[in-house]
């Protein structure tokens, strides 16, 4: 019989985006839902404290897929079944969410931080084949920004985020060499 697989990792080396990285890591790691644990299967880690994974709230969510052939803790369906986050406990609207966690999260907002290409960038990766993003509504060419916050959008109804909204910052890239992704991150 095959290992358990506990997914959370695929999810952040699948991600196409900095922010659902980000998102990935803050809802697991930093944000608090109170409950007590459920035993953990055989062959899985401890899940983070305060994640709520593995509770009898979790798994009996509506959103959280326990079929079998599933991580030991459930997994929210996205656009494939079994391709979401790992289950949590619900918020519930008006608890308590432990207001500021982290840098750049409060009671109400996660603010991330994405690097975006600037236009030399952009024209170099059109020459090397590459296609930048596309308005798909219009045909003509589009903001990475724009497109970062189309993907975002949606995943912001499969994560849960305790009552917080998503705010993404932009900053455009300086450069592809290395002292200016060095003083990219820096300013980010």
């Amino acid at each position: 019989m095959a290992k358990p697989k506990f997914r959370h990792g695929r999810i952040a080396r699948d991600a196409r985006g900095a922010s659902i990285v980000v998102l990935t890591v803050f809802v697991t790691t930093v944000l608090a839902a109170a409950s007590a644990s459920a035993a953990r299967p055989a062959g899985t880690g401890v899940p983070p404290a305060g994640t709520g994974m593995g509770t009898p709230a979790a798994m009996k969510d509506p959103r959280c897929n326990t079929k079998q052939g599933t991580p030991p803790y459930g997994i929210w369906d996205f656009v494939i079944s079994g391709s979401g986050p790992v289950c949590v406990t619900p918020w519930k609207g008006g608890a308590d969410n432990g207001g500021t966690t982290a840098t750049g999260v409060t009671a109400s907002t996660i603010t991330v931080a994405a690097l975006t290409p600037n236009a030399a960038q952009i024209a170099q990766q059109k020459q090397q084949g590459g296609t930048p993003p596309k308005n798909e509504a219009t045909g003509t060419l589009g903001e990475m920004s724009d497109a970062l916050s189309d993907y975002l959008a949606a995943y912001a109804h499969t994560y849960e985020t305790y009552g917080r909204h998503v705010k993404l910052q932009f900053v455009e890239s300086t450069g592809s060499d290395e002292a200016s992704q060095r003083a990219d991150a820096i300013t980010v």
